[in-house]
């Protein structure tokens, strides 16, 4: 399992990399870090991704790269809003072939989506209150690229067979109907890397979605 819901708040964390922390695999290790800081007063998003950086820094091997996403909405301050934070031991990404290097034992933490892309894109003239998406992406380089280009084909499919005439098919408009789209789109790269010839299957098994509704009263992005 490599996605965990967060029950302390509307969020869920995903990850890529070393499926252990120091001799403990982490579908056991993770519920319960989870767990335990459910039980700090005040939980919050950005609290929990700091939390994880430092056990991890300290119960980690320094052999051992491995990524974190955490995605879901703070729930503390004056207003309610979304948020992606990243938690990894990686310091640099090659941007021409997407591979993770110079990992070692610290691990960095910082907010992406709502004091970096959101924030950037209110920069650049988006006005509040309209629609925006951003797609974040973790794991096997090929992977990641893979399931970027299937999604861009297929917004173009899914858009002309939704302003078809005659049929009735429509876009989504629940976040069950959603993640029905979502979970079509990673089947899709598993299903590659089930006939691939790569030496082990680096994305596969039943994909794993995470719903998480909007909280009531959330800014309107």
């Amino acid at each position: 399992m490599k996605v965990f819901p967060l029950r302390f708040c509307p969020g869920a964390r995903a990850l890529a990399g070393h499926y252990m922390v120091g001799h403990e695999e982490m579908g056991v290790w993770m519920p319960e870090a989870i767990e335990d800081y459910g039980f700090k007063k005040a939980p919050t998003l950005g609290g929990f991704a700091r939390y994880l950086g430092e056990r991890l820094t300290w119960e980690g091997h320094e052999d051992d790269g491995l990524l974190i996403h955490i995605a879901g909405y703070a729930t503390e301050g004056a207003d309610i809003h979304p948020e992606m934070w990243f938690v990894r031991n990686y310091k640099h990404i090659d941007r021409a072939t997407g591979n993770y290097y110079g990992h070692g034992r610290e691990f960095q933490v910082s907010e992406e989506f709502w004091t970096g892309d959101y924030l950037d894109a209110l920069r650049a003239g988006r006005r509040p209150g309209t629609p925006f998406r951003h797609w974040y992406f973790n794991g096997f380089p090929s992977g990641r690229a893979t399931y970027n280009a299937l999604r861009r084909h297929l917004v173009d499919l899914l858009d002309a067979v939704w302003n078809h005439p005659s049929w009735k098919f429509r876009p989504p408009t629940t976040i069950e109907e959603l993640a029905t789209f979502m979970r079509l789109e990673i089947n899709l790269v598993a299903a590659l890397f089930e006939a691939s010839d790569y030496e082990t299957p680096y994305v596969g098994g039943d994909a794993q979605v995470e719903a998480i509704a909007t909280p009531a009263g959330s800014v309107a992005l």
